[in-house]
């Protein structure tokens, strides 16, 4: 809605004839999925949150892009964070918990102190793989759980006979109809691709988007997705359950497009964004590698060169190419 808003002032009100998308990084997936919601015509469109609360999306007016450009953008938070997952955490409680056969950052397993790279064999990535998928399963299910729970005492005092209760008994119902959660997820920077460069080969050095120490930051009270509300997670950190997810949303999106990876991204890899380019259905679509980092600074092995400058000069002439000014 904010976004619908934005291009109801933009065209209505200020007279632009033509908007472009810039979705960067997190941005790509929210301007893809409202994309494809702005073509879909009501009644169409999405009524009710991952989370199973009503929100009409139909009643909106919303116009849709003329042309969208994924900068340096993931698939989708979900999707990211399917990625960068620690699977050895056994318990949602305990920061501390560990499967050490599944702890990437266990030497058994292939880590090895920065700067030298780590090493993961095929079968050690396969099952990590499907560890992640698994933990953020069991936190999709905590989430629901939270979530159902509160929709259970709302409904109860909805009910008739709610206000021929106790007043001890209207107080249980109503603090639990009422009270809100926080969820913790420990240990979400742990993408194998972070200490071994073999894994999605790229220009990137040793680390990730947080720190040349993913092994240590991996256990900070900061990090991607820590501290969310049950709403929140399903909505934007879950894999299975975001409607955020670039790939899912594409198929809608025909307007002109142009994809831009740079080269030295620790967060985005080359293969998400050749997928972008790869499954777009626009006719139009052009994509383009820039040597940079994911926030466009030039990279240290060739500071004078991308970065950016050059960003910008691809996505300028992009446009003017297709959107020439008056």
């Amino acid at each position: 809605p904010d976004i619908a808003a934005s291009m109801r002032y933009l065209k209505e009100e200020r007279g632009f004839e033509q908007v472009v998308f810039i979705g960067n990084s997190g941005g790509g997936s929210l301007y893809s999925f409202y994309q494809a919601q702005a073509v879909t015509p009501p009644p169409g469109r999405l009524a009710v949150t991952p989370a199973g609360d009503p929100y009409d999306m139909n009643r909106f007016q919303m116009s849709p892009g003329d042309g969208m450009v994924f900068l340096a953008a993931h698939l989708g938070e979900g999707k990211f964070l399917e990625g960068a997952l620690d699977p050895s955490v056994t318990d949602e409680n305990d920061p501390l918990s560990c499967d050490s056969s599944l702890d990437m950052y266990n030497p058994a397993n292939g880590f090895r102190e920065p700067p030298e790279p780590s090493k993961y064999s095929q079968e050690f990535v396969v099952r990590y793989r499907a560890a992640q998928l698994a933990r953020m399963a069991r936190i999709d299910a905590i989430a629901r759980r939270y979530v159902e729970e509160q929709h259970y005492f709302q409904e109860l005092v909805r009910q008739p006979e709610f206000d021929t209760l106790s007043p001890e008994r209207k107080a249980f119902i109503s603090r639990r109809a009422l009270v809100g959660r926080y969820m913790e997820s420990h240990r979400t920077e742990a993408n194998l691709a972070y200490t071994d460069p073999s894994i999605h080969p790229s220009s990137r050095d040793y680390g990730s988007l947080w720190s040349p120490r993913p092994d240590l930051f991996n256990y900070l009270e900061a990090g991607f997705a820590k501290y969310q509300t049950p709403r929140a997670w399903l909505s934007t950190w879950s894999g299975p359950s975001s409607k955020a997810a670039v790939l899912e949303n594409l198929p809608n999106i025909t307007v002109p497009t142009l994809v831009v990876n740079h080269t030295g991204d620790h967060a985005i890899y080359p293969q998400e964004s050749e997928a972008v380019y790869q499954q777009s259905p626009a006719e139009d679509k052009q994509f383009a590698h820039v040597d940079a980092d994911h926030f466009g600074y030039p990279l240290p092995s060739s500071p004078n060169q991308g970065g950016r400058d050059e960003t910008m000069k691809v996505i300028v002439d992009w446009l003017r190419e297709r959107f020439p000014g008056r």
